[in-house]
This record gives structure tokens, sequence and C-alpha cells, in this order.
């Protein structure tokens, strides 16, 4: 019978490592088992509590005493950082105006070799056989310039020409070819190279080189084309009018110069085109789409032209 209740009693176990102990069977020592072994529990508990604090107090002494160091090193990389920056700065302002120097050395150099090899013009040698310019003008006022020339040499080899391009005052101000996107190439595969002799942020001249140069036999024209992008180059429009201006300078009249004009939809007004002179027969410009974007526009088409300056004045007007 008593080992039948001794079956029935549960054993001791722990249900985990420091948890309170279970009953387990009795004995003559049961009672003594039973308060040594909470003992125990207690003091291993105690000494687990205690470990973590002494952890936890270990961790925090620890960053309480790096703190102020890192904050130091990192004031001090800080500091040492902005005076590289500056002294970077610095140094590149400098190499900046270095620079400035020597581009404006080379296009005086560019300039004057220009003016030895060709001492009065070059009309006696270049000649314009066609025109083409077309100003896409955008609402914001920025505008793309294609220009198209088909050029020819007189009576001697052609190496070089000069050109130009400038815009009014109201126009942004751009420091070089490339802040425009200038491009030039010769429409047949041959080469194009530029040397700038003047580059003021409204006006700029290039001088084109011809690789290889033109020769008078030549019997097809070479076709030269420029393109840029100038920043709010017709914004005086927006308030009062732009004249748009070219020199024509050629051995030989023009047979064809074409100058076309549009304006992209969103500014609330209509494009007109004028003469502003000289006045030659047929002139008048005549209203015409673009043929890809169908902005509306103007053409001024001359023909047989001779040497001279001519315009066209460029207003908005209410529809």
């Amino acid at each position: 019978m008593g080992r039948a209740k001794s079956h029935r009693r549960a054993d001791w176990a722990c249900r985990d490592h420091y948890k309170y102990p279970r009953r387990v069977r009795q004995g003559p020592y049961s009672r003594c088992d039973d308060q040594l072994a909470i003992k125990l529990w207690h003091a291993l508990r105690s000494c687990d509590e205690s470990r973590k604090r002494k952890g936890a107090k270990g961790w925090f002494l620890f960053f309480s005493a790096t703190l102020p160091i890192l904050v130091i090193v990192f004031g001090v990389l800080y500091v040492h950082t902005h005076l590289r920056l500056g002294t970077l700065a610095k140094t590149m302002e400098a190499r900046g105006v270095t620079a400035s120097k020597t581009l404006h050395g080379m296009m005086l150099a560019a300039h004057r070799i220009r003016q030895q090899l060709v001492p009065a013009s070059q009309l006696s040698i270049k000649v314009l056989r066609s025109i083409k310019n077309t100003y896409v003008i955008h609402k914001n006022f920025d505008t793309e310039v294609r220009r198209e020339y088909e050029i020819a040499a007189s009576d001697k080899p052609l190496h070089f020409w000069e050109i130009k391009i400038g815009v009014e005052s109201a126009a942004d101000p751009v420091e070089y070819p490339d802040d425009i996107d200038f491009k030039v190439w010769d429409e047949g595969g041959r080469e194009v190279r530029y040397l700038p002799i003047m580059n003021d942020l409204r006006r700029k001249k290039l001088v084109l080189f011809f690789l290889p140069q033109i020769e008078p036999a030549e019997e097809t024209p070479r076709k030269i084309v420029m393109t840029y992008r100038w920043p709010g180059m017709v914004k005086q429009i927006n308030d009062r009018h732009e004249m748009v201006s070219w020199i024509i300078e050629s051995k030989e009249p023009v047979q064809l110069a074409e100058f076309y004009f549009f304006l992209e939809p969103g500014t609330g007004r209509l494009l007109s085109c004028e003469v502003g002179g000289p006045r030659l027969e047929g002139d008048a410009p005549q209203e015409i789409a673009h043929p890809e974007k169908k902005w509306p526009g103007w053409v001024y088409r001359l023909q047989n032209v001779p040497n001279d300056e001519y315009s066209v004045i460029l207003k908005l007007r209410n529809p």
C-alpha cells in the first residue's frame, strides 16, 4: 500500500534553470532536501541578477568614458575637413583665374594669327551659295538655333571662316560655347574644328577650321551646319520687340537666304515678324508652321542677296 502511494507521488524536477522546483519522491530526508534546493535556487538566481547588474553598469561606464573621446575625435575631423575644403576652394578659384588667363591668351593669339593670314577680310576667298537659319523659340524664350551654309572657295583655298554669335542684354549670360551646347559639322563627313577668339558673356567669335581646306576646284559646295541653344535668347520680346540681324559677306551674291522663326504655344500671344532693313524686292515675311512641331511661325526669304546687314523685328501680339 505504501509502495502504491509512493508510485502516485511525483518526482522532483526543474522546469528550467532557475525556476522554483517541483516536488520529488518523499523520503526520510525529503523536507531537508526541499529547503536545500530552495536555498540553492535563490542563490543561483541572486548570482545571475548580480551579474546582470554588474554587466549593465560596466557598459554604462564604458559609454560614459568613450563618449567624450568620440565627440573630440569627430570635432577634430570636422574642423580638419572644413579647413581642407576651404583650402581646396581657394586652390580651385586660383586655378580658375589661371585657366581664364590662359584661355584669353590663346584667343588673342588665334585672333592675331587670323589677322596675319588674312589681313583685310575673306571676301575675296569665300562664296556663300545658300543660307538657312532656323530659330525655334520656347515659351520660356530659350531658343534653339540651327545655321546651315553652303560654302565654296573662289580663287584661293579657304582654310578657315570667322563666325559670330551674339544676343541682347536681356538674354541669359553664358561663359563658354559648351554652355550653349555649340556644335559644328560638315554634312559631307569632312572634319571641322573651331577655336574661340572672343568669349564675352553675350558675344562670341569662333574661327572654324576646314580639314582639309576648301579648294577652288571643288565642284560641290560644302554644307556646314552649326547648332546651339541659348537660354533666354529672345527674352526681350516679352516686354518690347527683338531685332534679329545678320551680316552677309560673300565674294558673290547669295543665291538663297532663308530665316525661319517658330514660337511654342503657351505664351498667350502670337508671334509677328516685319522687315527691319534693308528692303529687297519680294522680301515680305510669310506665315508658316513648323513641319514637325506644328508651331506657328514666319519665314523671311531672300534671293540673290548682296553683301549687307539684314534684319527682322519680332514682336508678340494679342490673338
